[in-house]
């Protein structure tokens, strides 16, 4: 069950039918369809069940209550739905597909001076995690790659997929290795989802710690996730 919250306006409709084409679409504007709601909460969804968009839900909310009964009579595999109570879905990533124009925007046009720009590390994560999706999709696969952030700030800069399991990546400039790039590989572990694999990239050495946490260069994350 997915809500989508937004100001009057704001196309959340239109969001909501063009990427589910296929559900019913119930608009509780109308007056027969949210009376229906409100006199028999039963009978309305068995007129209209899921997979559906219910609009303007607000209008009638006692139907929550009866949709949230549904949802619990009926788990879910775990492969397939996984609780990230924690996501702050209000603060999206944005990403450059085009390198060129980001140097272009910064005003970027002698490679010496990408060091000393103050943006460097967002610039390098950028290229890693285009790199990582253009592998992904040469090879016929999902994108599949996700940044997560919680409500504490706490950021893992790519999460993906690989069957039922989930693995974590951080990205890092850094050519020489510290023991902080870890932490938000460790936090979600330990607070959000453990993690089959968890490697750092940045653009030093590669080995090995005692708990299989793998850094590695850079250049080999996009390789890592095309295989997953």
């Amino acid at each position: 069950m997915v809500t989508v919250l937004g100001p009057r306006q704001s196309a959340k409709t239109t969001l909501v039918r063009s990427t589910s084409p296929d559900c019913t679409y119930v608009s509780l504007e109308e007056p027969e369809i949210r009376q229906l709601a409100y006199d028999d909460p039963k009978a309305f969804l068995q007129r209209f069940p899921a997979p559906a968009i219910y609009a303007e839900i607000q209008r009638a909310p006692q139907l929550l209550s009866y949709l949230h009964g549904q949802v619990d009579c009926s788990p879910l595999d775990a492969a397939v739905f996984r609780e990230f109570w924690q996501v702050r879905d209000q603060s999206p990533k944005y990403y450059f597909i085009e390198l060129g124009l980001l140097t272009y925007l910064l005003d970027i046009e002698k490679p010496e001076q990408i060091e000393r720009d103050p943006l460097m590390g967002a610039m390098f994560e950028n290229l890693v995690v285009i790199e990582a999706l253009k592998a992904r999709l040469n090879r016929g696969l999902s994108p599949n790659l996700y940044f997560f952030c919680d409500s504490q700030g706490k950021e893992l800069d790519l999460r993906y997929t690989a069957g039922p399991h989930l693995s974590g990546i951080e990205i890092k400039a850094s050519s020489t290795w510290h023991s902080s790039f870890r932490e938000g590989l460790d936090h979600f572990a330990e607070s959000v989802h453990p993690l089959l694999h968890k490697s750092v990239g940045y653009n030093g050495s590669v080995f090995l710690l005692s708990d299989a946490l793998a850094p590695s260069y850079v250049v080999n994350v996009p390789r890592l996730l095309a295989g997953a």
